[in-house]
């Protein structure tokens, strides 16, 4: 529970899990499924998009020296038709170097949503990381 800047006091959360298949696709890969539920009390009058969706998705782990790993996931509100894809990739290059990939797509967007200001607005970004 939380207060607001008008000091009402609403409830919010995100309940999840995910469940790994290992050596699903081949030996030594894995394929993880992920489902979370999205919830604010508030309704229309939330601050985020997502006030009661639904996100299934997977994760594709390759297991290997460099920590490949894929995950696509789709976000439905359980009130609308608004449907958002998002696609994240990522890999070491080296021991100091990582490359990363994420992606959302706004793939429906109902008029009343938060979303649909911005349903035009799908974006890609590119991330090279270094550790040290």
């Amino acid at each position: 529970c939380r207060r607001g800047q008008a000091d009402d006091s609403f409830f919010a959360s995100t309940a999840g899990f995910e469940y790994t298949l290992s050596g699903a696709v081949s030996r030594g890969m894995s394929i993880g499924l992920l489902m979370e539920w999205l919830y604010d009390q508030r309704g229309e009058q939330a601050t985020t998009a997502y006030d009661n969706d639904l996100m299934i998705g997977a994760r594709l782990g390759l297991n290997d020296i460099h920590g490949s790993q894929a995950l696509v996931g789709l976000i439905q509100d359980l009130d609308s038709s608004d449907t958002i894809l998002a696609l994240e990739a990522s890999r070491r290059i080296d021991d100091h170097w990582k490359i990363n990939i994420e992606s959302t797509f706004i793939l429906s967007a109902s008029k009343q949503d938060t979303v649909y200001s911005i349903r035009d607005d799908d974006n890609v970004r590119f991330g090279l990381f270094y550790y040290f």
